[in-house]
């Protein structure tokens, strides 16, 4: 018992001479935009509509902006057989859609996230899920 008592009050007193630290740690800030990917809405046989809004444009100029979709979770610029839709304009609105009518196959589960991307970073969505029925022009 007399062991016991020892090692937690050796214990106890190493973490009380280690642990508080007066040392703050400050977050480095990022000023890259920060964007919503909204709920997909619209969805019919025609196609589906993709919303998103900014949330934080930063300092940098947006240079383009846009859409991304797959049938695999959180797809990229850069993911193989990704879906694009991107504007190449510096966007002054909060809110931006588009309404897709190309390439959905009816009955596939597709994940879409908005993007923006400036000179210095490409930033994405939140990560949206739908089921398709369809599009327009298969």
């Amino acid at each position: 018992m007399k062991t016991t008592f020892s090692f937690t009050l050796f214990i106890l007193l190493i973490v009380a001479a280690s642990g508080c630290d007066d040392e703050v740690f400050e977050a480095t800030p990022r000023d890259f935009p920060r964007l919503l990917t909204r709920a997909v809405t619209e969805i019919s046989e025609k196609g589906a509509r993709f919303n998103a809004e900014f949330r934080y444009r930063g300092e940098s100029q947006i240079i383009s902006y846009g859409f991304v979709w797959n049938e695999t979770p959180f797809p990229t610029l850069r993911t193989p057989s990704t879906d694009i839709y991107a504007v190449d304009e510096n966007i002054q609105a909060e809110d931006f859609s588009v309404f897709i009518s190309a390439g959905l196959n009816p009955g596939s589960t597709y994940y879409v996230r908005a993007f923006t991307q400036t000179q210095e970073y490409t930033v994405y969505g939140s990560n949206q899920q739908f089921v398709s029925k369809g599009s327009e022009n298969q």
